[in-house]
């Protein structure tokens, strides 16, 4: 593809803060389970609709990298509706995308097997009390089960697959594990 210098190639997108989780490690300002639960606060506003994803969409065809952090994006409503615009637009941009890792849904596969997707997924430990206990409302289990999908999501469409640890006293005694792992 010829690059044209006009349109930008690579896009962050941060639009909610809908997570499922509430890490110890994070606030209500990057997370609406703990805004709701640990900080007692309303939900933000939000602030991406009809009228935004219209004024994105003639950028959406020259991204090569479209990044998707803040929140758990596989929640967020509003970046499904890109993602699915870029599959009608024609795009081929690589999506990058941050997840806690709980999440594996039919819109999700979708989405998957029509962008190349890189993944980084956010575990902060190996042992299920460690992941649990700093992952706070996330299953183990489930994050290793949607762990295995990725991995062979990533064997079969040729992409990036990365795991992310936030070193902390609540974790850092298995550091050395999660790195072997």
């Amino acid at each position: 593809a010829t690059r044209n210098p006009a349109w930008p190639t690579r896009m962050e997108f941060a639009l909610t803060t809908a997570c499922n989780l509430q890490c110890v490690m994070c606030s209500g300002e990057f997370s609406s389970a703990i805004r709701s639960h640990r900080e007692g606060l309303p939900p933000l506003p939000q602030r991406y609709g009809d009228e935004f994803l219209e004024e994105l969409s003639p950028f959406l065809p020259h991204l090569e990298q479209a990044r998707f952090l803040g929140g758990e994006p596989f929640l967020a409503d509003i970046n499904f509706r890109i993602w699915e615009r870029m599959v009608e637009l024609g795009a081929t941009a690589e999506c990058n995308v941050t997840t806690n890792g709980t999440l594996w849904t039919p819109r999700i596969e979708r989405v998957l097997e029509a962008l190349p997707f890189s993944i980084g997924i956010s575990i902060d430990g190996v042992s299920r009390e460690t992941v649990e206990a700093v992952r706070q409302g996330a299953s183990h289990d489930r994050i290793m089960e949607n762990l295995s999908r990725f991995v062979a999501y990533r064997d079969r469409r040729g992409t990036s697959l990365s795991l992310t640890f936030c070193l902390m006293v609540q974790n850092w005694h298995e550091f050395v594990d999660y790195l072997l792992f």
